[in-house]
């Protein structure tokens, strides 16, 4: 919502990956140095993730499409800026 270039379905999903992918990176890398058995890895945790990330691509695109049909200034203020 910040940025312009991550308004994007293309941007959020490479984010919502790539995050996704470092973080079970850091877990496996904690899992290999540490002598306890806290964290796993799991690829349903990526998949999962980026499957959030679309939902809130897909929900800021309606919230959107709402405060400029009706013209609600708070919202429009909120999540374009204007």
């Amino acid at each position: 919502m910040l940025w312009q270039k991550f308004r994007r379905l293309k941007s959020i999903l490479l984010l919502g990956v790539l995050m996704s992918i470092g973080i079970e990176f850091l877990q496996f890398f904690e899992l290999l140095v540490s002598s306890e058995m806290g964290r796993t890895v799991d690829i349903d945790d990526v998949i999962c993730n980026t499957a959030g990330a679309i939902l809130g691509y897909i929900l800021y695109q309606l919230i959107t499409a709402v405060a400029n049909k009706y013209r609600i200034k708070s919202l429009q203020q909120m999540f374009i800026g204007g």
